[in-house]
C-alpha cells in the first residue's frame, strides 16, 4: 500500500473516531506511525488532509456505483438504479455517514470541500441520467405521458435525499430498502413499456381527432 493511501485510511478511522474538529494531524500521525513531520510531507494542513479524503471516499463510492450497474446490465432499468444508489450511499455510509460522528464530517465535507462535493455529484447525476437514457434509446422503456428523462432525474434525486434525511440514521439496511422502494415507484409512474407507449399515442391522436 503506497503511503499516501495508508495516511487516508488511518485519517478516516481518526475522523471516524474524534469527528473533524477534536482530530489533529498529531492523532493521524500517532495512529499512522509516522512523525508529525513524516505526515506533513505528504499533507500540508489537516484541511487539506481531508479534502483528500472526502475526494477519495467520494470517487470510491462512484466507482462502486459503476460496478454496480455493470453488473446487473441485464436487470430492469428500475433494479439498475436501485443498485447504483445502494451501492454509491453504501460506501460513503461505511466511510462516515454511519461514524458517530457522521453528521459532523459529512456537514464539514460541505463546508470545506464543497466544490469537490459538487463535482462528484453531478458526476453521479450523469451516471444515473445515462442509465436512464441508454434503456430508453435500448427501447426497454419510454417516458409515460407529461415525464422527460430530465424530469424523470430531478424527481429521483430530490427523493434520494429525502430517503437519506429519513433513513439514513436508521442503518444501511432501512437505508437501502428505502431506496428500492422509491425507485421502484417512481420508475412505475415515469415509465411505460414501449409497446404501451405506442397504444397510449395512438389513443391520444384518435380522441384528438373525434374532438375535431
Amino acid at each position: 500500500m503506497q503511503t499516501r493511501d495508508m495516511l487516508l485510511d488511518t485519517s478516516l478511522r481518526v475522523f471516524s473516531r474524534h469527528g473533524y474538529r477534536r482530530t489533529s494531524m498529531s492523532m493521524v500521525a500517532e495512529d499512522a506511525g509516522l512523525t508529525r513531520q513524516a505526515l506533513y510531507h505528504h499533507f500540508a494542513s489537516k484541511e487539506l488532509l481531508f479534502s483528500a479524503l472526502v475526494d477519495r471516499l467520494n470517487a470510491r463510492a462512484h466507482a462502486a456505483a459503476v460496478a454496480a450497474v455493470d453488473d446487473c446490465s441485464q436487470q430492469s432499468l428500475a433494479e439498475r438504479l436501485e443498485r447504483s444508489l445502494v451501492a454509491h450511499h453504501r460506501e460513503i455510509f461505511q466511510g462516515v455517514a454511519g461514524s458517530l460522528h457522521g453528521d459532523e464530517l459529512m456537514a464539514e465535507g460541505m463546508k470545506r470541500c464543497g466544490g469537490t462535493m459538487t463535482l462528484h455529484a453531478r458526476r453521479f447525476e450523469r451516471l444515473l441520467e445515462s442509465v436512464v437514457h441508454d434503456a430508453v434509446d435500448a427501447g426497454e422503456v419510454a417516458p409515460a405521458s407529461g415525464f422527460s428523462e430530465r424530469q424523470f432525474i430531478a424527481l429521483l434525486l430530490a427523493a434520494v435525499k429525502g430517503i437519506k434525511a429519513t433513513y439514513l440514521q436508521q442503518g444501511p439496511k432501512a437505508h437501502a430498502q428505502a431506496l428500492g422502494l422509491m425507485v421502484r415507484a417512481l420508475c412505475r409512474g415515469a415509465f411505460v413499456a414501449p409497446a404501451q407507449s405506442r397504444r397510449n399515442q395512438i389513443t391520444r391522436h384518435s380522441a384528438r381527432r373525434a374532438r375535431a
